[in-house]
């Protein structure tokens, strides 16, 4: 979700895309409005993605060892040859996550295949990717590094395997039964999505979004979490992509009460979450001002069981013929007996 605090917002209040807009004036408008919204510009389809430069591959090759390291003190030497492959669970822009079993140990793992050409853009974000997963296992929020290798060049990055995803969870309990996600739960997923996201920032100096200022990470949790208790996205459907920059930038940010739609929330929750949506950016917290509201506090001393919660929806995901790793696959057209 963008951050409606963009520093060329009087350029959106300039826009003309009416039909008696002049042609050549309306072009060049869209071209740079693409630019804004980090949109891929389809012209550059036909260009053929460059290889690593030997000095990017080098870096990547001094952490893709081809040891696995599975807890502190169980290590392998391992290859491409010891990994059996159950399937593909996701898709990114830079390639595919599958679901594979590590055979010595019958260790089950996610394992990201990162294509060896990209473009220079990816060059980089691939490098960070790759380094802040090896320097994140000492944080409990954030999925678990195993190893790394190369496979014909392709990079594979080994790591820790979740249950399933939380849009396909949120959409399963809200849109098939017809439920809500408990506040408390929801506690539970901000606290550890918060502590992640605040490890990354204060311990590796990283932030979700190279360029971005943290705050609109704070943002984007605002409007996630706001989606996931309702069941709805917050905005209305876009017509186009200037639509919902216009709307983002220029409108209001959405807002929660404690009676919404006919949901009930707590005080507490409903101040959390509109505290991320807040405008003005220089008045939205960052994570260790957040740490501190009493939605998260209250989340830290609760004992609630989150994983009893989480067994028995994917049991009834289970019971109902609908795997956890569905992709790209919305959840009205999900096939329920």
């Amino acid at each position: 979700m963008a951050d409606p605090n963009l520093s060329n917002r009087s350029r959106f209040q300039k826009m003309d895309f009416s039909p008696n807009a002049n042609p050549v004036e309306s072009e060049r408008r869209r071209q740079m409005l693409k630019k804004l919204s980090f949109q891929q510009d389809n012209t550059l389809k036909s260009v053929k993605p460059t290889p690593l430069p030997d000095r990017t591959r080098d870096r990547i090759k001094l952490q893709a060892t081809g040891k696995l390291q599975l807890t502190p003190g169980e290590e392998y030497d391992f290859t491409s040859e010891d990994l059996q492959d159950l399937g593909e669970i996701g898709r990114g822009a830079f390639g595919a996550v599958n679901q594979m079993i590590f055979k010595r140990t019958n260790t089950v793992m996610a394992v990201k295949r990162i294509r060896s050409t990209v473009d220079e853009r990816e060059q980089k974000q691939l490098l960070m990717d790759l380094e802040v997963v090896m320097k994140s296992n000492e944080c409990n929020y954030i999925v678990q590094f195993y190893g790394a290798l190369f496979k014909e060049g392709d990079c594979w990055i080994c790591m820790e395997l979740m249950d399933t995803s939380l849009d396909k969870f949120y959409k399963f309990i809200c849109e098939r039964q017809n439920q809500r996600i408990p506040e408390s739960i929801l506690a539970k997923i901000t606290v550890a999505t918060v502590q992640a996201l605040n490890y990354l920032k204060e311990k590796l100096k990283i932030i979700h979004r190279d360029g971005y200022d943290v705050r609109s990470d704070v943002w984007s949790l605002g409007i996630t979490l706001m989606e996931v208790a309702t069941g709805k996205f917050p905005y209305p459907k876009w017509g186009s992509v200037f639509e919902q920059l216009y709307q983002v930038v220029q409108g209001e940010p959405p807002s929660l009460t404690t009676s919404y739609n006919g949901m009930e929330f707590s005080e507490e929750f409903v101040a959390f979450v509109n505290t991320c949506l807040i405008k003005d950016e220089s008045n939205r917290p960052k994570y260790s001002k957040l740490l501190q509201h009493p939605f998260i506090q209250r989340g830290e001393r609760s004992h609630t069981d989150v994983a009893a919660y989480v067994s028995d929806v994917l049991e009834s995901m289970a019971n109902n013929g609908i795997t956890p790793f569905t992709t790209n696959q919305p959840a009205e057209c999900w096939n329920i007996e």
